[in-house]
């Protein structure tokens, strides 16, 4: 694995607000590697800020495949990950899927442009796991208002609480953040 002095995405931001242009770079070169990912059959199930490093010249690449699994061979891959990023289909103990990768990767944009101050507070893992699934964390109405309006629909897309009304690829998911208007 290449080595990168720079850290992690989340010891960059450590909870603030990252603005637009890096949450949307972010979005479209994570896409590319979960697009890659996918193409072989493997699923990362662990997306989250923690999981990107930042190489010397600026890219970011998706890290810890510890918790990958080859579709092909186990047919579907068992809930894991990074709980507040875990799809409600996955919380709701459905397989992990390309869509809940997806998921994943919004929940990870969201928080990078939004800041934790504007995370939903919950009290334990119960509560934590009834909001993901009613659809209530993250809160798809709340984001800062520097977000644009494309933005906003695009990532709450790919957060949608039924699997098959998400993106159908991280690719197509790429597509439309690089559409963006900035």
């Amino acid at each position: 694995m290449e080595y990168h002095p720079s850290g992690s995405l989340e010891d960059e931001v450590r909870g603030s607000t990252a603005g637009l242009n890096a949450p949307i770079s972010v979005g479209c070169q994570i896409a590319r590697a979960l697009d890659y990912a996918h193409g072989l059959s493997y699923l990362h199930r662990d997306v989250k800020a923690a999981n990107v490093l930042i190489s010397e010249n600026g890219d970011y690449k998706l890290s810890d495949f510890g918790l990958a699994t080859n579709m092909r061979r186990a047919g579907g891959a068992s809930p894991q990950g990074y709980l507040t990023h875990l799809a409600p289909e996955v919380v709701g103990g459905l397989d992990c899927s390309i869509a809940s990768d997806i998921y994943a990767l919004a929940v990870t944009i969201y928080r990078l442009i939004n800041g934790e101050g504007m995370m939903p507070e919950y009290s334990d893992v119960a509560g934590l796991q009834d909001m993901i699934v009613n659809g209530k964390f993250p809160d798809r109405t709340c984001y800062q208002p520097f977000v644009p309006h494309a933005l906003r629909e695009a990532i709450n897309k790919a957060m949608n609480l039924d699997p098959a009304r998400r993106f159908k690829t991280a690719g197509d998911f790429r597509h439309v953040l690089e559409r963006v208007p900035i």
